[in-house]
C-alpha cells in the first residue's frame, strides 16, 4: 500500500524504485525521502529529518502485506498521538 496525500505528487520511476527496494533484499516497508515543492511546483530541498528511521512522512511510506499487522498500530494509537501518527508509527 502506498499513500500519497492531495498535496503531493508522484516523480517519474517512484514506484518502480519503491518496488526494487522492496524486492532485493526483501523489505516489507519502504521508506522514501520526502521532497520539499514551492507552490509553483518548483524543488526546493530534500527533507533531512525524513530519514526513514526516525521520521517517515505517510506519504514516503510503502507497507507490504507481510507487514500489513503495522496497520493496528495506527487504529490503536491513542488519540492524542494522531497529530504525530507518522512519527509514532
Amino acid at each position: 500500500m502506498l499513500y500519497l496525500d492531495a498535496d503531493n505528487r508522484l516523480d517519474p520511476n517512484h514506484v518502480e524504485s519503491i518496488l526494487a527496494k522492496h524486492r532485493e533484499p526483501r523489505a516489507d516497508i519502504v521508506t522514501s525521502r520526502r521532497a520539499l515543492m514551492g507552490i509553483d511546483g518548483s524543488y526546493l530541498a530534500i527533507c533531512l529529518s525524513s530519514d526513514g528511521e526516525q521520521f517517515c512522512d505517510t506519504n514516503c511510506l510503502a507497507v507490504f502485506r507481510p507487514a500489513f499487522a503495522v496497520f493496528a498500530q495506527w487504529s490503536l494509537m491513542d488519540p492524542l498521538l494522531h497529530a504525530i501518527d507518522d512519527r509514532v508509527i
